[in-house]
């Protein structure tokens, strides 16, 4: 009887796997008896289906805000408005393009291609964390990719990580209000009520 079911879950299982894939045959590996079977996902994955974004974002740094603060001191406003004294959408027009022109020129600007995939809560910090990971890797070095581990689990998680230390003060703020000591106190009187055991 158990034989029966092993086989029928087998079976189902090798039906769905290949009415879901195309099955290749690739030669023997090595000095092997018997073939290699590819299976390709019909689907075609997201990263493939949707296309790369570039965004452009401005590489802000102190030096790059003194130096935009000395071109606007260096700048003569009255000569850059005085042509455009009774008409104000001008002058202002004119202020903005010149703003805009003055920080093209001091604020470098940064390109980075965003693939479907990436998540928005892993940030450049924690990219170059996990660089710095792959790099210790492959050198070998396996006391500083304990080191840069220890940081990824340190380093905040941008978006999920606030979203669940929110919810993780929040659930401790109330068991505090309801007189229970901790979480797992709450979870422990939890259980213990639904299995009375």
């Amino acid at each position: 009887m158990i034989s029966f079911v092993r086989r029928l879950f087998l079976c189902s299982f090798v039906n769905k796997l290949f009415s879901s894939c195309r099955a290749t045959p690739l030669p023997a590996l090595g000095k092997a008896d018997h073939n290699l079977v590819l299976l390709k996902p019909h689907y075609t994955p997201r990263v493939r289906r949707l296309p790369t974004t570039t965004r452009s974002f401005r590489k802000w740094s102190p030096e790059a805000e003194q130096a935009l603060k000395d071109c606007f001191e260096t700048t003569d406003w009255e000569a850059l408005q005085g042509s455009h004294n009774e008409n104000m959408e001008e002058m202002v027009d004119c202020t903005t393009d010149y703003i805009n022109f003055c920080m093209d020129t001091v604020v470098p600007v940064r390109s980075v291609r965003c693939f479907a995939n990436n998540k928005p809560w892993i940030t450049s910090d924690i990219k170059g964390l996990l660089n710095q990971k792959k790099k210790a890797f492959k050198d070998g070095d396996t006391q500083e990719l304990k080191q840069i581990q220890k940081e990824l689990r340190v380093q905040p998680q941008g978006g999920e990580g606030a979203v669940q230390k929110e919810n993780r003060t929040e659930d401790a703020e109330q068991q505090h209000e309801g007189g229970v000591g901790g979480d797992e106190d709450h979870h422990w009187l939890q259980l213990q009520e639904r299995c009375p055991h």
